[in-house]
Formats: C-alpha cells, sequence, structure tokens
C-alpha cells in the first residue's frame, strides 16, 4: 500500500509530503514540496528501532543514506523487517508567504486522522 506522511519544517509549517509505497517485496520513499520551495540537499535513513539511531547528522550517517525513488527490498535490506524508522531530512530555503503553505499542529484533526492510521497500520 501507500502511505502520506506531512513534510514539516522546522518553523512548523507544512512544506510537501513523504510518500511510503509498498509493492512487491520492495519499498520506495520519495517526496513532493510546494511549488517556491527551494531544496539544499536531501537525505534520507531507515533505522530497525529507536535503539539504533546513534546521530541524525546526515553527514555521519551517510554509510546508512538512501536514495529516494529508488526501491528497497524488505526482504534483503531490511532483513524482512516491515516496522522501521523513517528519518527524512531535506534542507530547504522558502518565504511563509508560498501559496498554500499552512502551519502544522498536532491540534489538527488531520494529524489525528493520521496518527490513528499508523497504529492501525502498525497493529496488522
Amino acid at each position: 500500500g501507500e502511505q502520506t506522511i506531512p513534510l514539516i519544517s522546522s518553523g512548523m509549517y507544512v512544506v510537501g509530503e513523504v510518500k511510503v509505497l509498498v509493492k512487491e517485496g520492495n519499498v520506495t520513499i520519495s517526496y513532493t514540496m510546494l511549488p517556491g520551495i527551494t531544496l539544499k540537499s536531501e537525505f534520507f535513513a531507515v533505522f530497525a528501532n529507536l535503539a539504533d539511531v546513534t546521530s541524525i547528522d546526515p553527514e555521519k550517517l551517510q554509510d546508512q543514506a538512501r536514495v529516494f525513488g529508488k526501491a528497497i527490498s524488505i526482504a534483503d535490506d531490511l532483513a524482512g523487517d516491515t516496522k522501521v524508522l523513517l528519518y527524512v531530512r531535506n534542507v530547504i530555503n522558502y518565504n511563509d508567504s508560498i501559496p498554500g503553505l499552512k502551519r502544522f499542529s498536532e491540534t489538527q484533526k488531520q494529524h489525528d486522522a493520521f496518527v490513528q492510521a499508523l497504529i492501525t497500520a502498525n497493529m496488522d
């Protein structure tokens, strides 16, 4: 299936979305951002669990860096584990007057629905 995750800036704006697509034993991570946002660098890594996260600095995690849009084998690359942590760090520039840019808040109904969907998916 496919899961869409809001891509939230450090300024607490929803600047795009990350898509996680699971198909035919592979997972592919991609993202889209609102028009008008300038990407300076992109990075993502997958961790088996929270204890495996030793740093969030992309320079220190280069050996774990993955390529957006390239399929990752669940059996071979993730040792069959489908419950992993996804870390995405994109460095961007943007102006807060970009059309469609909205503030993110944990109290929004969309956030509650998103969290409930994650909980439900992890119970399967």
